[in-house]
């Protein structure tokens, strides 16, 4: 995991949280004034040429954004699909190998099939 501010994960069909669209779940957040606490997991490299990368297992912290919140908007135009963007910090997130790890959202593995 480098340095991508803002990664996107582009998604054949919506993300369902607890029988509800990844959308849905995020109006009843916004109502709250609220995003969910969300981890990515991968074995991708930590920095360029890492010899170690896919021998340990990384977690991260992120912030899930509704895609209408992301900066990216022309990327969802382009791609037709149901994208979710998530920000991490500065000098962090995915990177080559952690591509179809998973996500946790609210301490529940999220996504679908």
């Amino acid at each position: 995991m480098t340095s991508q501010q803002f990664p996107l994960l582009p998604t054949l069909r919506p993300i369902t949280l607890n029988n509800m669209s990844f959308t849905k779940f995020y109006d009843n957040c916004q109502s709250q004034d609220r995003t969910p606490s969300c981890t990515i997991v991968g074995y991708g490299e930590k920095y360029p040429n890492d010899k170690m990368a896919y021998v340990a297992l990384h977690t991260m912290n992120i912030e899930a954004l509704p895609a209408y919140r992301c900066p990216f908007r022309l990327i969802f135009l382009i791609l037709k699909t149901d994208p979710i963007c998530f920000v991490a910090k500065f000098g962090s997130g995915p990177c080559m190998g952690d591509s179809g790890g998973p996500l946790i959202c609210d301490d529940k593995l999220t996504g679908k099939r």
